[in-house]
This record gives C-alpha cells, structure tokens and sequence, in this order.
C-alpha cells in the first residue's frame, strides 16, 4: 500500500526578495538587514496567516516545521523591534510634552 504525503517543501518565490514571506526570513536569518522602513512596513498578521496557511499563497506548497519555526522567529523579531520603535516614538513624546508646558 502506497501512501501519499503532501509535499513538505517550498517554492523559491516565497522567500525570494520580494516574496510574501520575505521580511520573516530576514528577519530570522540576517535581522540587521532589515532596516526602520521595512520592519514598520511588515504586516504581522499577513505574515501569520501565510505561515499558517501556506496553501493561500500556492495551493500544492507546505512549509514542514522547522521552516515554520524559523519564520515565526523572523516575525517575532519584527515585533520585537515594532515595539521598541513605538516605545521611543512615545516617549519622545512624552519628553517634548513635558518641556513644552
């Protein structure tokens, strides 16, 4: 008895420069090239959804987990690195609020 599995690899268009999971696997693999502009571009949930469900993007691709395990650590990069952005814009914020009354 033969037994399909689905196919556990992934197409180069994914992680290709412009691909929909690119930002991700900077981020994971080479996280200071990734600069200000493109880390506030990212769309977390976007990249989520298509780590998730990789058959939105190409019907007969699967990512296998360490692929996965990767590019969600390429997302949490970019979430780390969103965060602390905001934490500076505010409180250069709340630093000029401060001197200016």
């Amino acid at each position: 008895r033969s037994h399909t599995f689905p196919r556990m690899f992934f197409a180069q268009n994914l992680l290709c420069r412009k691909g929909c999971l690119a930002k991700a696997w900077i981020a994971a693999t080479y996280s200071s090239r990734l600069n200000k502009k493109a880390v506030l571009r990212a769309h977390l949930v976007q990249l989520c959804s298509f780590i998730a469900h990789p058959s939105s993007i190409d019907s007969t691709q699967s990512l296998n987990l360490r692929l996965q395990a990767i590019l969600l650590w390429g997302v949490c990069d970019i979430h780390r690195r969103k965060s602390k952005y905001l934490l500076i814009d505010a409180q250069e914020v709340q630093c000029k609020m401060k001197f200016s009354a």
